[in-house]
């Protein structure tokens, strides 16, 4: 039941971080066409445009803090996975996985509470250059460190899964070989 619910879990996270890709990939792209005709036009024309910088900037957080929840889906926290990586498929490795877990979400909703103070903050901020409400710049982190929380939980459930059936572990490691691409 709950792999199951897992399973749900990332049936609704794969589409919402496709989608977050993509809006990445149009934030990466605006960001390089902005530096790119300022750098040109400072050396051609002697003339640098006052906000390509800052929207360059803007798009680069966007672009980090959109890609971060996708990075947390597929447990990519070279610090857990170091911790755990000597005994990841036994009990005591899910025990410490679900306890990291559960430290980790609780980082993310320290983040997302201070992701909201930062909108509230700065909603009435301009940034001097492309005259953009600070607030837009910063709306960005909630939903992402949100994102970030479903998709921990998600990896929570999983993790208690196999700890409760760890006679499953080897289909758990059969199963992140196979997402990896790896052939055993």
């Amino acid at each position: 039941m709950l792999l199951r619910l897992s399973d749900l879990m990332t049936a609704v996270i794969a589409p919402v971080n496709a989608l977050c890709m993509k809006v990445s990939i149009v934030c990466a792209s605006v960001m390089v066409l902005f530096v790119s005709v300022n750098v040109v036009s400072r050396y051609l024309c002697y003339y640098s445009f006052a906000s390509a910088e800052e929207v360059a900037r803007f798009m680069m957080i966007w672009f980090t803090f959109l890609l971060f929840p996708m990075m947390q889906a597929k447990g990519q926290n070279i610090v857990v996975d170091f911790l755990v990586a000597g005994f990841r498929y036994t009990r005591r490795g899910m025990l410490l996985a679900i306890v990291t877990e559960t430290l980790i979400i609780m980082i993310f909703c320290f983040c997302m509470y201070h992701g909201c103070l930062y909108i509230e903050r700065a909603w009435n901020v301009i940034s001097p250059g492309s005259q953009i409400r600070m607030g837009y710049v910063f709306l960005v982190l909630p939903f992402s460190f949100a994102m970030c929380i479903v998709c921990c939980i998600e990896r929570f459930i999983r993790f208690i899964h196999y700890f409760l059936h760890a006679d499953q572990l080897p289909d758990l490691r059969l199963r992140e070989l196979r997402d990896l691409g790896v052939e055993e």
